[in-house]
């Protein structure tokens, strides 16, 4: 793979959170055409050519898709991995760490994940992907995990509970809608300004009118993007999310909307008058 650079990766890398999905797409068409010009004299080409492939890919196609904290009981801590397709990933001398120094999981030469599959690493099981650790690894009340390439590049990292509240607010309410009647179209947007994905598992919106929304198990807002909260609409383009009432949320004359995470501590606070 000589003529594949790390400028090439940066630039892969860098389409990782983009919203313009083709255009991503587009992109690394474009890397990997560029590559294969360049490697037409190599014994073999095609290989080069290959390899280059997986690893443009690998950093767009794979995320940390869940993280269980183990509530419950610390066997059932995992992580879990997914492949978003289309290229299968060779995951062999990647690393996961579950986020204190030391606490790494280091996949096994010719570990393949292969599109929209996933693959779950638990702290400790009798599983193929185990940290082998007697004692929980993922703190309850908040942690950061990280996956890297072979080469030692970020490729994803996940953020739950007091490690997710520095980049995630709330950044905007539509509280004068233009449905006359219940105002259903009002909205109350979440935005993510950092690079990890955020586990909104549980959260919770408040009005000060004492209306709740609480996000179901699941809910995540990916890395530089919003989502938004509607009185009582569905828009699956901006997540999907509704208070369903059947009158207005958001007071017309001056509200505070608040945004707590799954500890019921306060993450975000956005006043109007």
């Amino acid at each position: 793979m000589s003529n594949f650079t790390l400028d090439d990766l940066e630039k892969a890398q860098s389409l990782v959170f983009s919203k313009d999905k083709l255009r991503t797409w587009q992109q690394l068409s474009e890397l990997l055409t560029a590559q294969l010009d360049t490697v037409k004299k190599e014994p073999d080409p095609f290989s080069t050519w290959w390899n280059t492939n997986f690893a443009l890919f690998s950093s767009v196609q794979v995320q940390i898709s869940a993280v269980n904290a183990g509530f419950a009981s610390f066997e059932d801590e995992y992580i879990e991995i997914s492949n978003l397709g289309p290229s299968i990933i060779d995951l062999s001398g990647w690393r996961l760490n579950a986020g204190s120094e030391g606490q790494d999981y280091d996949f096994n030469k010719h570990t393949l994940l292969f599109p929209q599959d996933v693959i779950r690493v638990y702290t400790n099981r009798e599983n193929a992907y185990s940290f082998d650790s007697r004692r929980p690894i993922l703190n309850n009340k908040g942690d950061t995990v990280s996956l890297y390439d072979n080469q030692s590049n970020l490729v994803s990292c996940y953020a739950y509970g007091r490690d997710a509240h520095q980049n995630v607010g709330i950044t905007h309410i539509f509280f004068d809608g233009n449905d006359p009647k219940k105002e259903s179209d009002e909205y109350i947007e979440i935005g993510n300004l950092g690079n990890h994905i955020i586990d909104l598992s549980l959260w919770e919106i408040t009005s000060n009118g004492g209306q709740r929304f609480q996000f179901p198990l699941g809910s995540k807002l990916m890395p530089h993007s919003e989502l938004r909260v509607y009185t009582n609409q569905i828009n699956e383009l901006t997540g999907g999310f509704s208070f369903n009432s059947n009158r207005a949320i958001w007071n017309n004359n001056g509200d505070v909307g608040r945004l707590f995470d799954y500890q019921k501590v306060l993450v975000s606070e956005y006043a109007y008058a």
